[in-house]
């Protein structure tokens, strides 16, 4: 997390992704949104190039989102292999 130069472009791993995927690893390690924010709005401020408050927070609630319909599909999954539900 120490990498300061991260710019995006098509198809490359860019500054919102990597917030992004920084995020999802946050929540699905059981970390806070408000614990979540702090420690990655510290790593955007040494980016090089950070990203806007108002993209910095969409990246976030993406990631919120994100992390809130992965145990739903889980369970439809595995509620479908059971053959109670379709998919």
């Amino acid at each position: 997390m120490r990498e300061a130069n991260i710019k995006g472009d098509k198809a490359l791993m860019g500054r919102n992704n990597v917030l992004f995927t920084l995020a999802l690893a946050n929540f699905s390690s059981g970390v806070s949104q408000s614990d979540c924010e702090v420690v990655l709005a510290d790593f955007n401020e040494h980016l090089a190039e950070p990203l806007s408050q108002d993209e910095f927070l969409k990246v976030i609630y993406s990631a919120i989102q994100e992390n809130m319909k992965q145990p739903i599909e889980i369970i439809s999954n595995y509620y479908a292999k059971l053959g109670l539900m379709k998919i």
